[in-house]
């Protein structure tokens, strides 16, 4: 259902990530507002899965929400078309572009799941960093390596071109007038605190939500406290 002045909401998973990541967010919203949750292991650049969004959305007016790749793609998206996002959600993730070192540590992962999978890597190493340590449970541990699963090496392969080749947002955010969202895990270990704090205040109209216990994947870690903050910015 439509509500004041955005159609609908789009959350954008992040690396590897499916709808699973938002299924507590869903659960939440689903019954106040129209949800979609695109698939983006298709494309290898930002400017392919931004079109193929705005494309297949039934949505004219966003309230866009992103997660880590999600939520780098979505600052991009507010750029690129603020016409049609309304609203925005940053939620774990990095404004800047990638630097050397961390293309070199993604290429060296991206032949790790060549080797053995990219279950195995998210078992063995992303799901270290993507949960707090007293989160990593083998229930989170499990979805993750499911939604990893899910996708396989050739879309993972796609997704890091995309992360490697994308240009930063920070200089664009002040520039960025609808109502924002700033969220991160309080012990987000590869998207840091203090990068949220900063983005939160280049921006005009935002709010910043750091959520305790949570490190990065903070909507199935801290569920009821992202969908709090989720509500207060779809209400603004």
């Amino acid at each position: 259902m439509a509500r004041d002045n955005f159609d609908g909401v789009i959350f954008l998973p992040g690396l590897l990530c499916d709808a699973k990541l938002f299924a507590p967010q869903v659960a939440a919203l689903e019954a106040s507002y129209d949800i979609e949750i695109p698939n983006l292991g298709a494309y290898d650049s930002f400017e392919k899965m931004s079109q193929a969004v705005l494309d297949e959305s039934k949505f004219e007016r966003i309230a866009l929400a992103g997660l880590s790749m999600g939520g780098a793609l979505a600052m991009n998206m507010a750029r690129w078309h603020p016409d049609r996002i309304e609203r925005l959600a940053i939620l774990d993730a990095n404004p800047r572009a990638d630097d050397d070192a961390r293309r070199a540590n993604r290429r060296r992962q991206l032949d790790a799941a060549r080797e053995s999978g990219v279950g195995q890597l998210t078992r063995g190493e992303l799901s270290m960093v993507y949960l707090a340590p007293h989160n990593q449970t083998p229930e989170l541990i499990d979805i993750a390596v499911q939604m990893a699963e899910g996708h396989g090496v050739d879309v993972y392969a796609r997704q890091l071109n995309a992360l490697m080749t994308r240009q930063s947002s920070i200089d664009d955010l002040p520039h960025y007038t609808g109502q924002t969202l700033v969220l991160c895990g309080e012990m987000d270990a590869l998207c840091l605190p203090q990068w949220h704090v900063e983005m939160a205040e280049l921006m005009p109209n935002a709010s910043l939500s750091l959520i305790a216990n949570a490190g990065h994947l903070a909507t199935i870690e801290e569920p009821e406290a992202v969908n709090a903050a989720l509500l207060e910015w779809l209400r603004r």
